[in-house]
């Protein structure tokens, strides 16, 4: 087909080279004409680059201590301990029916059990953070066979399981990408696994080692950056060569400090120099040391601490004096280690723990950008792929085998499945003005006591019940901590009301004692 003809204003056919281009971006100058990146699609990039980058993420954290902190900081951001369920379909008696389950239920999460639910969070945003991604196949046993709460379980696989190799067109308008099988509606309906992990040290027991698993049994976690992405990719991929430069950097002034440790000196004579004899020894030892040698070659000798060595005239000792770091070493290290940082989604202070330029106004600022991030992934990508599907597979399994009652659930369970995930709160940076800013915010109105807790990661409804268990317990033996605000206000001063008292009686002596006051004063 023949292209068509673009007309300018007079009617004249236009040049194709009469087009220039506006950005700088997109220009083909001498800065630009060698920066010609790939515009294959995302799997296509993925597909050739998964292994050789998954293999490189792992082996940074593993040796570098860097990496291995900046690993550790994410997942201690994003996981911390555990991001908790809290039930908000059903009646109190429901959501306190279904707290019990569920926390009796965690301690059996892992199919390997070696980790609660939470452990199993970790597991899995560090296995992002490093391989791209990872799979998580739900497991349904026998209750009777494995002495189980419910007949369900969690089993971690590493990414390496799903075969990136395995590509085709099936029949009736199916595809496989990269091991994951679509229907002719672009819906995955299957993963194709290698049964073990195709790189274990005793090596694949069946012959039939790929094996087709529908896709509702398989959660397949990883954080999607293009449109049509199948597979992750590490996290800290951005990071990988720079840091492979800056190890290399290290390496190279580490034996240049080693060099300089040792005293490497010359000795230098003419040849035509006569040796003069300074006394019988010396020159006895000198032609010992010299004996079978080329006289024109300097002799060799090794040097002790406190060893005085005597020179003939003409002679000359030279050192050796390598080149020193220089004050550019510090500022290189930072600047790579920031960007490192950067790439890596962690603050550069938690990978290296240099605070040294470190105010409270500064780290206020990077947390709070840095918390943006992380809520982000807790949110979309370990909440939505993974704790919200777990959750509704309990759900159901818990009510089969009778661990809450609710007559509609069998029917309509939707609204009984309602849940708030409360992810870890951070710490405060200073304590007394956020807590202060806080308090105001919630006497203006602008948040409530639910959103700080929660900003923090409790519970209100638990919160308030530790409280009033605290409260009735000092009110049983007369006690008043200036902790109470109805007894003792913020300023140390004790309130007028006591809190030990019967709120109704409390009223009724407050109402008897403004009469007496009254009639005073009339």
């Amino acid at each position: 087909m023949k292209k068509p003809t673009l007309l300018g204003p007079d009617g004249k056919p236009i040049r194709a080279n009469s087009f220039t281009t506006g950005f700088d971006a997109a220009s083909t100058g001498r800065r630009m004409k060698n920066y010609r990146p790939s515009s294959a699609a995302i799997n296509a990039l993925v597909n050739g680059s998964l292994v050789r980058m998954r293999d490189r993420a792992r082996d940074q954290v593993r040796n570098i201590p860097w990496m291995r902190r900046a690993d550790r900081s994410f997942v201690a951001n994003v996981v911390g301990n555990g991001i908790r369920p809290i039930p908000r379909g059903g009646d109190k008696n429901f959501q306190a029916a279904v707290k019990e389950a569920w926390q009796e239920w965690v301690m059996e999460a892992d199919a390997d059990g070696r980790l609660d639910f939470y452990g199993l969070q970790a597991l899995i945003v560090r296995s992002v953070y490093q391989s791209g991604e990872v799979l998580v196949r739900k497991v349904f046993r026998p209750t009777d066979d494995f002495n189980l709460l419910i007949p369900f379980q969690l089993k971690v696989l590493e990414s390496d399981h799903l075969d990136h190799t395995y590509n085709m067109h099936l029949s009736g308008g199916g595809k496989v990408v990269q091991g994951i099988e679509f229907d002719a509606l672009d819906r995955v309906v299957a993963y194709h696994l290698w049964k073990e992990h195709p790189n274990e040290m005793i090596g694949i027991r069946d012959p039939a080692r790929r094996i087709r698993v529908p896709a509702d049994e398989i959660l397949h976690i990883f954080e999607v950056e293009r449109p049509g992405q199948t597979r992750g990719f590490p996290k800290i991929a951005s990071s990988i060569l720079r840091m492979l430069d800056l190890m290399e950097y290290e390496d190279a002034e580490l034996v240049r400090k080693k060099f300089a440790a040792y005293l490497t000196f010359f000795i230098t004579s003419p040849a035509d120099d006569e040796r003069s004899v300074l006394d019988e020894e010396i020159a006895e030892a000198l032609a010992a040391g010299s004996e079978g040698t080329d006289e024109s070659r300097p002799f060799e000798t090794d040097l002790e601490p406190g060893t005085g060595l005597y020179l003939d005239p003409g002679q000359e000792v030279k050192t050796a004096e390598p080149a020193d770091v220089g004050s550019t070493y510090d500022p290189f290290v930072k600047m790579n280690l920031r960007a490192a940082a950067a790439g890596g989604d962690v603050m550069y202070e938690a990978m290296t723990g240099d605070l040294s330029g470190v105010n409270f106004s500064s780290i206020r600022w990077g947390l709070n950008e840095a918390q943006r991030i992380w809520e982000q992934f807790q949110n979309q990508l370990l909440i939505a792929q993974f704790c919200t599907p777990v959750w509704r597979v309990f759900m159901f399994e818990a009510f089969k085998v009778g661990l809450f009652e609710a007559e509609d659930f069998a029917f309509n369970p939707r609204p009984f499945l309602k849940v708030k995930w409360l992810a870890p709160g951070w710490p405060y940076v200073n304590p007394q003005q956020e807590a202060n800013a806080d308090k105001v915010a919630v006497r203006s109105g602008f948040i409530s006591r639910t959103g700080v807790a929660g900003r923090r990661g409790h519970d209100v409804s638990e919160v308030d019940a530790e409280n009033a268990a605290d409260i009735s317990r000092a009110n049983s033996h007369g006690l008043v901590y200036d902790t109470d605000p109805r007894a003792v206000s913020d300023k140390g001063q004790v309130q007028a009301a006591d809190p030990a008292k019967d709120p109704e009686k409390q009223e009724e002596e407050d109402a008897e004692n403004d009469e007496l006051d009254l009639i005073k004063t009339e």
